[in-house]
């Protein structure tokens, strides 16, 4: 990366000589130069600690989502039973309900 950024330099000061450079703006180009990098640098350590948060948001909505899916395994569970029972029951109605229309 630096050395992309020293070549970038080496070439625009090449660039600037042909261009009838040393003029007189180039401290003012420079203080540009220097707003803008800075500027980006601040974007990019504001990105990456905003791309760390949301990972941490994730880890604990994934966190979460496991919890909520292991009460709901655990109440399908015990629905489960339930029915079961609620089967056995009904079955024995259903029997009772032939023995008593059997007569």
């Amino acid at each position: 990366k630096g050395s992309f950024v020293s070549l970038d330099t080496k070439e625009a000061f090449i660039d600037a000589l042909l261009a009838g450079r040393p003029d007189g703006t180039e401290s003012s180009l420079l203080t540009q130069a220097q707003s803008a990098t800075s500027q980006s640098a601040d974007e990019l350590r504001k990105s990456k600690k905003r791309k760390e948060e949301l990972a941490e948001e994730i880890k604990e909505a994934i966190r979460l989502l496991c919890e909520e899916y292991e009460e709901f395994s655990e109440v399908k569970e015990a629905l489960q039973v339930q029915l079961g029972k609620l089967d056995e029951s009904m079955a024995g109605y259903d029997r009772a309900f032939e023995e008593y229309t059997h007569y």
